[in-house]
């Protein structure tokens, strides 16, 4: 038996109740309360319902149904306002045979709770054929287990690689009591159904997939050589941030955005990681889909210094995002480098202004390398410091790095590491150049400054000059 933990989307997944009486499953498919489930298990005449989510009940009344048109499909709509938080669902229309389908129902004879958050269960997905029973038709796969699915599984959501394909309609069992078929409705019906849900589903897909397009583009080119060091950014915990509080309280930069809403300043010199950082919550938020992230490095207005710049460069990297009315979903705008404007920022201060008041379900997170709030007025920001390096993470890298690369021993720190590799960036650039610093200490070919064993580079700009030799020196002697 699968687990619940293994769906990116379990805490979707909803039981359905009338009455006091559990009656079903059902799906959330948008944070505005969307729900869809089996048109067959709702009663006649009856419009309201209770949905159970987390361990509470919610009103929720019936959107549409599909029975008039023999469509297996229904939708409720949650009465109340709720802050959902729930990951963006993808849909797969393509089903390929053999693939592996999960799903998560809630059974109606569990009265003990056995299945607090759902039972999954899961199987290897059949042809797909029309299919017709009790006076519904339509298109339907089916997935064969050997598991019951028992009564309180129809309109249960079924997944295959935490992608949405249908909501199951009926099982039915193999000969010789060896199995189950588990007859699963697919989206195409619901679409047919609702025509507009689709349109929907698919620009949420888009979206997302544009994202990690652009994502990887710029990966594969100006950001070729940024590493996400886990020594170094101790796995999920890029950098520690310190928040301009009373109480100058300190969290990592992941988890403030994680644990905050609104709006976020990220301030630090130089180095610090702040693009890094960006670019982690960007992959992040990839996984998550809980939030589109759309990046946009400002450097590029000082090209190019047009009216809605934002809107303008999002546009052309976002087929499906218009930022010119409000988003349907949740965004996080990742905005890189302020300080990088030359000239005038007025422009982009109004579009990030315009911005933050017009787009309700959009969190902007902007880095620079000063603070903007007072010049600028950014009052619906909260501003937050990015703190050097302590000497016990430098320390602790180092040794992490010199146990993992044995052409580092013997090599040690400079005499003045603890300012002059204080940000992840200068200490980045002292590790890689170790090595081959070391290497050429006796040729006469690539004057390194102080080496190593002489109290090594004693400034910025020394390390700057050993890594860009280093560089040189290893185009010399790559082979050809």
């Amino acid at each position: 038996m699968k687990t619940p933990e293994q769906l990116l989307n379990k805490n979707n997944v909803v039981s359905i109740h009338v009455m006091g009486k559990k009656i079903g499953t059902g799906c959330i498919i948008s944070n505005d309360g969307i729900i869809i489930t089996a048109a067959h298990i709702l009663d006649e005449g009856v419009t309201e319902y209770s949905v159970k989510i987390k361990d509470t009940f919610y009103t929720a009344e019936l959107a549409s149904s599909g029975k008039s048109q023999k469509i297996d499909f229904a939708t409720l709509k949650l009465v109340d306002k709720i802050n959902l938080d729930l990951p963006l669902l993808q849909v797969n229309l393509s089903i390929k045979e053999n693939s592996y389908a999960l799903t998560l129902g809630f059974p109606i004879e569990d009265t003990k709770e056995y299945y607090p958050e759902g039972q999954a269960i899961g199987g290897k997905v059949g042809a797909v054929n029309q299919f017709s029973d009790h006076g519904y038709e339509g298109k339907c796969a089916s997935f064969t287990t050997d598991e019951q699915t028992t009564k309180g599984f129809s309109g249960a959501p079924v997944f295959i690689n935490n992608f949405l394909i249908g909501s199951i309609i009926s099982e039915i069992p193999l000969q010789d009591n060896k199995g189950y078929h588990i007859m699963v409705l697919l989206l195409e019906e619901l679409f047919r159904l609702q025509p507009e849900l689709k349109k929907y589903f698919l620009n949420i897909q888009k979206s997302f997939e544009d994202s990690e397009a652009h994502y990887q583009r710029l990966r594969k080119g100006q950001f070729a050589y940024i590493e996400f060091d886990e020594n170094l950014f101790a796995g999920t915990q890029p950098l520690d941030i310190l928040l301009k509080d009373p109480d100058e309280k300190t969290e990592t930069l992941l988890d403030t955005i994680k644990s905050h809403d609104g709006h976020f300043i990220f301030i630090g010199e130089g180095g610090t990681g702040k693009t890094t950082s960006l670019l982690q919550i960007w992959e992040e938020w990839l996984k998550e889909k809980k939030e589109l992230p759309l990046y946009v490095p400002l450097n590029e207005y000082n090209i190019n210094k047009q009216e809605n710049f934002i809107e303008t460069y999002i546009k052309r990297w976002h087929q499906t995002v218009d930022l010119s009315s409000p988003a349907e979903e949740p965004v996080i705008l990742l905005l890189d480098g302020f300080n990088e404007i030359s000239g005038n920022p007025d422009k982009i201060i109004q579009e990030i202004k315009a911005l933050s008041e017009s787009q309700p379900k959009m969190r902007i997170v902007l880095t620079s390398r000063h603070s903007l709030i007072t010049r600028y007025g950014l009052d619906g920001f909260r501003p937050y410091d990015i703190q050097p390096l302590s000497a016990k993470r430098i320390e602790k890298f180092w040794e992490n790095t010199k146990r993992a690369n044995a052409h580092l021993l013997g090599i040690s720190l400079p005499d003045n590491w603890q300012t002059l590799l204080s940000t992840p960036m200068m200490l980045t650039l002292f590790t890689n150049t170790c090595a081959v610093q070391k290497s050429m200490e006796k040729s006469d070919l690539f004057p390194f400054k102080p080496t190593n064993t002489k109290g090594g580079p004693q400034t910025k700009g020394e390390l700057i000059y050993n890594y860009l030799l280093c560089q040189l020196a290893k185009l010399v002697h790559q082979p050809v």
